[in-house]
């Protein structure tokens, strides 16, 4: 193996691992798993926060609800209570696919040149 063939399948590597501790998230509904909000990427020990869609603005125009709060906790529609967080392990798996091909690929190539 050339030192070429051992820099590409480092950097494929390195990527390969930034993509498991920044893996995709995803908000799953409870009560209708296939509900599924794509949520971004964040570092794996600290996922990402479900935020309410009317955070800050009542819907009843300021006046509190028979709760005593102000407007209601909701996510695309539904309490908050009925939402969860998870790992998009699917296009986790696409994407070390395509990096694992990917570099492969490179790894073959740069041996077939010489």
């Amino acid at each position: 193996m050339t030192n070429r063939q051992r820099l590409t399948l480092g950097v494929g590597m390195m990527c390969f691992s930034l993509m498991g501790f920044t893996p995709p998230w995803v908000h799953v509904r409870t009560d209708a798993p296939d509900t599924r909000v794509a949520a971004g990427y964040a570092f794996i020990t600290m996922g990402t926060q479900i935020e309410p869609s009317d955070a800050g603005q009542p819907r009843d125009g300021g006046r509190r609800n028979s709760r005593g709060g102000r407007g209601r906790n909701t996510y695309q529609g539904a309490p908050l209570r009925l939402w969860s967080v998870e790992v998009d392990t699917g296009r986790l798996l696409l994407q070390w696919l395509a990096v694992s091909l990917a570099t492969a690929g490179l790894v073959w190539f740069q041996g077939t040149r010489e």
